[in-house]
């Protein structure tokens, strides 16, 4: 009876999830998209304009046996672009005569169109390589037999690339389409280059645009994967550079052919990617495929200071202290209760890394400081913040985005427990700005922060200082703090 109890509640979380999802994140992409489209004169002034630098873009593409009936869209996406600089490069591991026939009709039409047939019908990083190597273009992009480009994704990122000179890696939203002819579905509106991110989900995923001596360093597709050689391969390609735009504009439309997700590749892939960087890091599947939760190897357990800003309430303090040392089992960390205003020199600090939060805050996360540190103490990041809730559970700080419409509160009055758009809520992240609670720095960064005149805010100017100076913020979902 109880398994059965139980099963129906976490059913029943699992619909309210999707129904607070789907409120969340109501929009109208139909007009979006009407708002968006290029107009006659646009496209017009597109084919006419001339950039300063007009490099050569390489479309590479492989054809699938079961790709055939989808070529021509792909193809048709390609030859329409408003940027004329370009060759079409097809790998055809098909075996069968219909794709040929279908590419030699518009090699007699177009001369930019290169055509190989290849033997490696089940091995599609084989097929993508032997592409690759008939390319001439100076920047590359692959893109799956069945998703099309919009018609003006070429023009932008040869502007991007003539704003930019050093870009070495450039990608742009997407949304799909189940079927072509009909209107494209569900929007991906992707962040800025965010590794954290990327490692735990392939965000990034379709119509990456990467210079040509960058492919070559990351060296050749993986024949031995059969579905995740795309993940693979950019994860080679952004570990060579920290070059890399996006451009915010639905630009690639994805065929949607529902394939299997293969969990034990896609780690791998993960697994070869940290093993290359070398870090050491354990990879846990989150409950829907593609997500991932990274837990990071420490060699040592640095001493950590806890910061108390003592509220003048006592009740509430006691609640803290027996929160923080219940949900912990890191052995060297001390408690420092500070009143609040007062300022800390460096010798009351004892420990090299200080986790800040006010007395009238509790911890909900197990082995919070084991967690903050995990992340801390690769090297790469100077702040590490958590998820702060309020008594409801709804989330009043997530980390900070820098838009251009100003700062962006991330995820604020979500559920803790609702995914989010993409599941973001639930992925590690890197932020560009933080909230004063339940996060964790090195001693001399706190000790630089003016927290003595702050309660639940940050000066966003102090975060880009310290962003410039040290590196990356970065989101930790599983560490959960609360507001009492």
């Amino acid at each position: 009876m109880t398994g059965t109890v139980n099963g129906n509640l976490n059913l029943l979380h699992k619909v309210k999830k999707t129904i607070e999802d789907a409120r969340l994140e109501k929009y109208d992409y139909e007009e979006y998209k009407a708002k968006h489209a290029l107009t006659k004169d646009e496209i017009k002034a597109q084919r006419e304009h001339v950039f300063p630098y007009e490099p050569m873009i390489s479309i590479i593409t492989q054809i699938k046996k079961e790709d055939v009936i989808n070529l021509r869209h792909t193809m048709d996406s390609v030859l329409s672009q408003t940027y004329r600089n370009i060759e079409l490069c097809v790998a055809d591991g098909s075996m069968d005569d219909e794709a040929s026939n279908v590419i030699a009709s518009y090699m007699r039409e177009y001369s930019y169109v290169r055509y190989v047939r290849t033997k490696s019908s089940n091995m599609p990083g084989a097929n993508i390589n032997e592409a690759l190597d008939m390319s001439h273009g100076a920047y590359v992009i692959y893109l799956r037999c069945g998703d099309e480009l919009e018609r003006n994704a070429i023009y932008e990122y040869v502007k991007v690339i003539n704003k930019k000179a050093r870009i070495d890696i450039i990608y742009a939203d997407q949304d799909e389409f189940l079927k072509h002819g009909y209107k494209t579905v569900n929007p991906v509106f992707k962040p800025n280059f965010n590794m954290d991110l990327l490692r735990t989900n392939n965000y990034i995923d379709a119509g990456v645009l990467v210079r040509r001596s960058l492919a070559i360093r990351a060296g050749r597709y993986d024949e031995n994967l059969a579905k995740y050689y795309e993940y693979d391969y950019l994860l080679r390609c952004v570990e060579g550079t920290s070059y890399i735009g996006h451009i915010s504009k639905m630009l690639c439309h994805v065929y949607n052919e529902k394939k299997e997700p293969d969990i034990e590749e896609e780690m791998m892939v993960l697994k070869k990617h940290f093993l290359r960087t070398g870090v050491i890091a354990t990879i846990k599947p989150l409950e829907n495929p593609g997500y991932y939760s990274i837990n990071y190897h420490m060699d040592n357990t640095p001493h950590v200071t806890i910061v108390i800003n003592d509220n003048a309430d006592d009740y509430k303090l006691k609640r803290c202290i027996e929160s923080i040392r219940s949900k912990t089992i890191y052995r060297s960390y001390d408690i420092l209760v500070r009143k609040f205003g007062a300022k800390l020199s460096s010798e009351q600090i004892e420990g090299d890394y200080v986790i800040s939060m006010d007395s009238d805050y509790v911890v909900l996360s197990h082995n919070f400081i084991e967690r903050l540190m995990e992340r801390m103490s690769q090297g790469d990041v100077s702040v590490v913040c958590s998820k702060i809730v309020d008594k409801n559970k709804r989330i009043l700080h997530a980390g900070i985005k820098f838009t251009k419409n100003g700062a962006k509160y991330l995820f604020r009055n979500m559920p803790s427990w609702q995914y989010g758009y993409g599941m973001r809520s639930m992925l590690q992240q890197n932020v560009d700005a933080f909230p004063v609670q339940g996060i964790i720095m090195k001693k001399e960064d706190y000790l630089m922060m003016d927290f003595e005149n702050l309660t639940d805010e940050i000066d966003l100017n102090c975060c880009k200082t310290l962003a410039c100076r040290d590196g990356l913020f970065s989101y930790e979902p599983n560490v959960l703090f609360q507001k009492l």
